[in-house]
């Protein structure tokens, strides 16, 4: 298998296991699980299994300084975005705000287009056109 081939069975195994994760988000939430500490004890979860991993696959966590500010970056990003998910979802509909909330697609998309200078193709442009229309028509409420 190719590297693309692989990346695209990655990609479709983050689909299933988001869309998976978001659904069990939107019980817990709606069963009156507070976001912040149902926050905490998922993130707790991901940094035992992580660390598994990271000790299995690559002996350690290794990560270079340019990289780990990234790292610290991104963490903060993925801590401001789940938490407004799960806040939304306590509040709202899944359909409304899961869709609304995977836009981020979008966002970087464009950002790679535009600073990694990755091509945007007409595949590339009609599915970033789909995905926006998808989510439109998935977050009205009528």
């Amino acid at each position: 298998m190719s590297g693309i081939e692989r990346s695209v069975v990655f990609g479709l195994v983050t689909l299933v296991a988001i869309g998976l994760t978001d659904f069990v988000r939107k019980i817990a939430v709606s069963s009156g699980a507070p976001p912040a500490s149902y926050l905490f004890v998922e993130s707790f979860a991901l940094a035992v299994v992580i660390l598994g991993v990271a000790m299995a696959a690559e002996g350690g966590i290794h990560v270079a300084a340019p990289a780990m500010w990234l790292a610290l970056v991104s963490g903060l990003l993925v801590a401001v975005a789940i938490g407004s998910l799960l806040y939304g979802l306590r509040l709202g509909e899944a359909s409304i705000v899961v869709p609304l909330g995977r836009l981020g697609l979008f966002v970087t998309a464009l950002l790679a287009i535009i600073f990694l200078k990755e091509s945007l193709t007409a595949t590339k442009l009609l599915g970033i056109i789909c995905a926006v229309l998808a989510v439109i028509l998935l977050s009205r409420s009528s």
